[in-house]
Order: C-alpha cells, then sequence, then structure tokens
C-alpha cells in the first residue's frame, strides 16, 4: 500500500515552503549583499580619496607656503633701498669693491641667509657688468658673465619670477633649486635679477614623511615632470667636473623592468591639476592621487602625489564583501530556522488531517476522533471540513452496518429458500434420470427394430431379384418353345 509511506522532502509542503522562502531569502540577501558591498566599497573608496586628498593638500600648502616664505624674504632684501642704489649705480665691472657701500650690500644679504638654514645664498646678477653677486661678495669665477646665462635672459625677457630646475651643488653635495625675479629701480627700470637658492632638504623631509595611516609613501615633480623628490629613487644624473645636472624625468622610471604606469601617470600630471591612477613600483602595485602645488606669484606649478599599497586601500573592500558574507549566512540560517519552526507550527493541523486521512485510507482510522480548530484561517477551514467529513462518513457508516444487519436477515431468508430449492431440484434431477434411462432403453429398441427392418428389406430385395430371374428363365423357355412350334 502505498498511502502513509514516510514523507519524502520533494512531498513535505514544510520543506518545499523552507528550501522557496531559502531561494527567496537567498536571493533578497545576495542582491542586498552586493548593493551593500558596493556601497561599502564606494564609501571607502571615497573616504580614502578624500582622506589622501586632504593629506595631500594639507602638505602641498606646505610646500607652497615654503616657497611663499622664502620669495617674501628675498623681495624684503631687494626692497632695501641702500641696496637698489648700490645695484643702480654700479655700472663698472670689478670697481667700487671695496668701499663701505658695498660691504654694507654684502651684509644686507647675508642677513636673510644666516637667519634660514634652509638659504644657500641670496644673488643678484647685475645688467649694468654682468657680474654676480651673493652673500659672500662677487664671484671669482673667471669669465663668468650673467649676461651669458640662459636664467638671466629668462628672467629679463618674461620679466617674471621663474623657478629653475633641480640642480646640483658640488659644493655642498646636495640639490637646490633658485627663486629668480626681475629687480628693478625706482624709476622702475630693469637693472638685474635677484634670487635665492634654496637647499631641497626641507621639502624633501616634508615629502618623505607623507603618507596615509602609516602606508605608501609620496613624491614631487617640478614644472617639466623632472622628479624633485622620489624617496628611493635617483632625481637627477649629476656630472661634477662639469657643473652639469640632468634631471630624470617620472617616465623614466618604466625603463626599469619592474616598474610599469608611470609614463602614463606623467601624462595625466601635465594635463590634469588633480587625478588618480595605478602604477606599480619595484613589481608592487600602488594606487596614487595626485595635486597641483602651486604658486602663481613664482609661476611655480608641481605636482605633489602620494602612493598607497593598492592591497591596502583593496583591504577595507574585501573585509566588508567577507562582513557581508558572513551577515548574510547568519541572516539565511535565522531565517530558515524561523520559517522551519513557524511553518511546522502553521502546519500542524494539516499534518494532522492528513495522518487521519490516512489511518482511514488504510481502514485503522478512528472517525470519532475530531481536529481542534484554533484559528479561522484556512487551515482551520480545512480542520473544520475535515471534521464535517469524517461526521458525514461516521453517518454513513452507521447507516451501512444497519443495513448490513437487514440485508444478513434477509440473506438468511434467502439460504433458507435455496435450500428448499436445492431439494426439489435434486429430487427433480433424479427423475429427469430415470426418463433419461427410460428412454434410452427405447433407443435400443428402436434400434433394434430398425436393423430387423433393414434385414428384411435386404432379403425382399433378394427375392425380388430371383424373381426377375425367374422370369428371365421362364422367358426365355417360352421363346424357345415357340421356334419349336413354329419348326
Amino acid at each position: 500500500m502505498i498511502i502513509g509511506y514516510p514523507m519524502s522532502i520533494k512531498n513535505s509542503i514544510t520543506a518545499k515552503i523552507v528550501i522557496s522562502t531559502a531561494i527567496v531569502v537567498s536571493l533578497v540577501l545576495l542582491l542586498t549583499a552586493f548593493f551593500t558591498v558596493r556601497y561599502v566599497a564606494q564609501a571607502a573608496s571615497n573616504e580614502l580619496d578624500d582622506s589622501m586628498a586632504a593629506s595631500i593638500k594639507l602638505n602641498a600648502t606646505e610646500i607652497e607656503g615654503y616657497f611663499k616664505q622664502h620669495a617674501n624674504g628675498v623681495d624684503t632684501v631687494f626692497r632695501n633701498v641702500g641696496l637698489i642704489d648700490w645695484f643702480d649705480s654700479h655700472t663698472d665691472r670689478g670697481q667700487e669693491l671695496d668701499t663701505p657701500e658695498f660691504e654694507r650690500v654684502v651684509e644686507i644679504m647675508g642677513r636673510e641667509v644666516k637667519q634660514s638654514s634652509d638659504i644657500i645664498s641670496i644673488f643678484f646678477g647685475s645688467g649694468h657688468t654682468g657680474e654676480y653677486f651673493d652673500h659672500t661678495g662677487v664671484s671669482v669665477l673667471p669669465g663668468y658673465n650673467v649676461l651669458e646665462r640662459s636664467w638671466w635672459n629668462d628672467v629679463k625677457d618674461r620679466q617674471k619670477w621663474t623657478v629653475s630646475k633641480v640642480i646640483f651643488e658640488p659644493q655642498f653635495d646636495e640639490f637646490y633649486v633658485s627663486l629668480n625675479f626681475p629687480i628693478a629701480n625706482f624709476k622702475q627700470r630693469f637693472i638685474g635679477v635677484g634670487g635665492v637658492d634654496l637647499y631641497l632638504t626641507s621639502v624633501k623631509d616634508i615629502v618623505s614623511a607623507i603618507n596615509y595611516k602609516g602606508q605608501g609613501q609620496a613624491f614631487l615633480l617640478d614644472n617639466n615632470g623632472d622628479m624633485v623628490v622620489f624617496p628611493d629613487e635617483e632625481i637627477a644624473i649629476v656630472d661634477v667636473e662639469n657643473r652639469e645636472t640632468e634631471n630624470i624625468k617620472l617616465d623614466m622610471l618604466d625603463r626599469q623592468n619592474s616598474n610599469e604606469g608611470f609614463t602614463q601617470l606623467a601624462r595625466q600630471m601635465d594635463r590634469d591639476s588633480f587625478g588618480k591612477s595605478q602604477i606599480t613600483w619595484r613589481g608592487k602595485d600602488y594606487y596614487v592621487q595626485f595635486s597641483n602645488v602651486e604658486v602663481s606669484q613664482l609661476g611655480l606649478n608641481w605636482k605633489l602625489a602620494i602612493m598607497i599599497p593598492v592591497d591596502y586601500v583593496e583591504a577595507p573592500v574585501n573585509e566588508a564583501v567577507q562582513s557581508s558574507a558572513l551577515i548574510v549566512l547568519f541572516i539565511l540560517a535565522v531565517t530558515l530556522i524561523a520559517v522551519y519552526f513557524m511553518t511546522s507550527m502553521l502546519l500542524k493541523p494539516l499534518s494532522q488531517v492528513k495522518e487521519a486521512l490516512v489511518e482511514i485510507a488504510e481502514g485503522d482510522g478512528d472517525l470519532s476522533k475530531t481536529i481542534a480548530v484554533r484559528n479561522n484561517d484556512e487551515i482551520g477551514q480545512l480542520s473544520e471540513a475535515f471534521n464535517s467529513f469524517v461526521s458525514q462518513i461516521q453517518n454513513i457508516v452507521s447507516h451501512v452496518q444497519d443495513i448490513s444487519a437487514e440485508l444478513k436477515q434477509t440473506t438468511a431468508s434467502v439460504s433458507d429458500i435455496s435450500q428448499l430449492a436445492s431439494n426439489k431440484i435434486e429430487a427433480s434431477q433424479q427423475e429427469v434420470a430415470s426418463a433419461v434411462n427410460t428412454i434410452n432403453m427405447m433407443a435400443e429398441t428402436a434400434h433394434e427394430i430398425k436393423e430387423q427392418v433393414s434385414s428384411a428389406r435386404q432379403s425382399a430385395e433378394v427375392a425380388s431379384d430371383t424373381s426377375k430371374q425367374g422370369q428371365s428363365v421362364l422367358s426365355n423357355s417360352m421363346e424357345g418353345l415357340s421356334t419349336l412350334n413354329v419348326n
């Protein structure tokens, strides 16, 4: 019998509801987790970008402040009336260099140098004599004439502040830059180029200290895309003997086998004021964000960048993914358990109906039992219908039992009548058998008579044949007698 076999998962409503709910909840949770992870990842990325941008801006402001401070300092020096008067009146090369007025000029320039350890020198290139003056006096280099120097003529032509390329100074074994600007007399006529030579040590210290929560490092490029500061990288090729410095551009780092992406980054930094990119430095991937270091007064438009390992940047995203996955699994497990128990409770009356129907189908059911109705929902209505159904079956069974009793009595009467009929049929069968025997005997007698008649008929046929033969003999005899009479 197939009714009442153990319930399999595929035939269980509870299992189907739990599985269906699990699928729906899983899809909802997966979609929620997907958008949550995207949101968290975007939020983490935005937080990183904002934090890096704030850090870069803060440090860029510090570098800008460094150059502004020294630009204002040297500008103040060359606003000294006595200084300007002496340089404007000095028109003979090599003359009047041992006067108190010149010593006063040297002292004025030296005073600013002494106030800051970052300053190598404050200088002036005379447009009248071509001489190069600094805080120590006048240059004694043979044949040195500022009128022939490109930096001097550049400032003269542009009549603006300029910032030199990174230059190596063998005397101090340090890299430096020069801030150059045009000097005019009180009649606003150009008389030469003043400036200040600054060590890059302070700028290097600022850049080297930049990181993001202890991760990564920063680098600095000048207006030409040359590296000014890049920790652990060579920033220039120096020919000490010829006092020449060949600056190294950022894109040249791609020539190293373990580096990639610097060329693209250099182009982006040359094109945009700020942005972000990704590079590979010494075999490791880095996320890079850059911004301007701009001092419009000086025509300074450098780029400060910070690079952070990609795995550190992606760590919050990975953590968010793992956390979301754990939360999804936990919610799914709790949901399934809750759905299972709630479904079991809700479907308990249905299970009782099923069990009662199985017992009825197997013939072992107790029709006097009913199912308690606790709610007026579909299952409660089903329970009421089942109770009504069982009550009707009970009435039908009771009626069938009454009919069965009457049928039993009727059957007994029919049995008696059948016995009487059986006896009469048996007597009739005996009479029929006797008649059959008589008929058989009559049939045998008739057969014997038939045989006797057949024998008489054969004898008659023989007698007829004999008579015919006698007639033939007689006829022949009569013909013979006739013949004899004729003769």
